[in-house]
């Protein structure tokens, strides 16, 4: 079993902890698309949640209500042509960086307005903009005790408390296993980080690091998962 950091230090630097992430800025530059069509894909992103069955559905290949869904929207399958009119509609007219460089905490309420967009999405929204878009995205102003509950858990478990997310109600208690945590990660902003272009550790990688590593401890991720199913996916799809 590896520790957290062994464990951290293995999926940034190969790009394990989000490879979706590299995939989509690399064919978005086969395709010599805009960053108005790479916004696009990122909508469809939060609704459908696998990356080749977005693309298959912005290159029309196929269609939303037939494509394969990331487990986080596999229940939302049948709602997914509104939820992308809903978040379509948001952000008509919207100058997109100026709306994603607002402080982060404003940005995840009116995200989190729409219908259909929770916290997980407002989240996975934001930092899909951080590290596929390229923008400069406020996540320090966000109370993480607001993301959703695995990576909560997985602060608590790590820092060896039971998983009870009611006791991040205890802001000192939340404070120290926060430092605590970031203590652990020291020197690991100098690792090369693909998923994000480089941009090294930041609130919303530890995010995705805690959720993850809580996911292996309880024995459903390994480290290299998510890269082994983006290549089967690549088999799979009709692309």
């Amino acid at each position: 079993m590896l520790t957290f950091q062994e464990f951290s230090k293995q999926i940034i630097e190969t790009g394990d902890i989000d490879p979706d992430y590299i995939f989509i800025r690399r064919t978005c530059q086969e395709y010599k698309w805009t960053k108005k069509q790479m916004f696009k894909w990122i909508l469809h992103k939060l609704v459908i949640y696998d990356s080749y069955s977005e693309l298959e559905v912005i290159l029309k290949k196929n269609t939303i209500d037939k494509v394969k869904y990331g487990t986080e929207r596999r229940k939302s399958k049948r709602f997914a042509q509104d939820y992308l009119n809903n978040i379509n509609r948001a952000f008509i007219g919207t100058d997109i960086d100026e709306f994603f460089t607002q402080r982060g905490d404003v940005v995840f309420d009116k995200i989190r307005s729409i219908k259909g967009f929770g916290s997980w999405a407002a989240w996975k929204f934001m930092d899909l903009m951080s590290c596929c878009y390229g923008l400069d995205i406020d996540f320090d102003s966000i109370d993480f005790r607001e993301a959703y509950t695995f990576p909560l858990k997985g602060l608590l478990m790590i820092n060896n408390y039971p998983e009870d997310v009611k006791l991040l109600k205890d802001t000192n208690l939340y404070n120290k296993l926060i430092d605590n945590t970031l203590l652990m990660l020291t020197g690991f902003n100098d690792l090369k980080s693909p998923h994000n272009n480089n941009k090294g550790l930041r609130i919303n990688e530890v995010e995705t690091l805690l959720c993850k590593y809580h996911s292996y401890r309880h024995n459903k991720y390994k480290v290299g998962q998510d890269i082994e199913h983006l290549k089967k996916r690549a088999k799979e799809c009709t692309i």
